[in-house]
């Protein structure tokens, strides 16, 4: 299988299972629902943290996916990525770049943790970890890893951009700090 494809295929079913639906009904409860109350049952916001609380949303979880074009970044020169929040804290994000001027793809993976994310703030600063990586025709092998430290802002109309540093590790350069900036939409 492509490197693309099965990011593609775990990115829908990682957002398959992550819908959080809830019984908003006044229904009468069966015996079993009397046993498992709402508020036992693990949710998302309960996992990766939501301090809005009482049905409150802030922007990360009114629009948890986002497509960008970034400049620098995992993929090296440019890129394209799509990402997902998880709850209002955990993002996933995996996209395609150029690795080098001469046209060669490269493939990233990663995550993002946003400190205040489970605020209303809608600048938040972040911290992540990604792992890049190529296809040679026969395999695919890693080339590089990115831990970056950035900030990160969705408009009320989802326009969304992002600023980061990155300590990185790469077989294709000395250089060992990096950057990235990203703009793009939120659905």
């Amino acid at each position: 299988m492509k490197p693309a494809a099965m990011i593609t295929f775990l990115f829908v079913v990682i957002f398959s299972y992550a819908s959080d639906d809830k019984n908003k009904t006044d229904k009468k409860r069966s015996v079993e629902e009397t046993f498992v109350t709402e508020s036992s049952v693990p949710t998302l916001n309960n996992i990766f943290g939501d301090k809005c609380g009482k049905g409150l949303k802030n922007r990360r979880q009114k629009r948890p996916i986002g497509v960008n074009a970034m400049a620098l970044g995992p993929g090296s020169i440019a890129g394209v990525s799509l990402d997902g929040f998880l709850g209002p804290k955990f993002a996933l994000e995996a996209g395609a770049g150029f690795r080098n001027l001469q046209g060669d793809v490269s493939y990233f993976l990663g995550g993002r943790y946003h400190i205040l994310g489970g605020t209303p703030l809608n600048l938040t600063p972040y911290i992540g970890a990604y792992t890049a990586f190529h296809y040679t025709g026969r395999d695919v092998r890693n080339h590089a890893v990115y831990f970056p430290v950035g900030l990160h802002r969705i408009k009320k109309n989802g326009v969304t951009w992002a600023a980061e540093v990155a300590y990185q590790s790469s077989i294709d350069t000395d250089r060992k700090w990096h950057g990235a900036f990203k703009i793009g939409y939120r659905f």
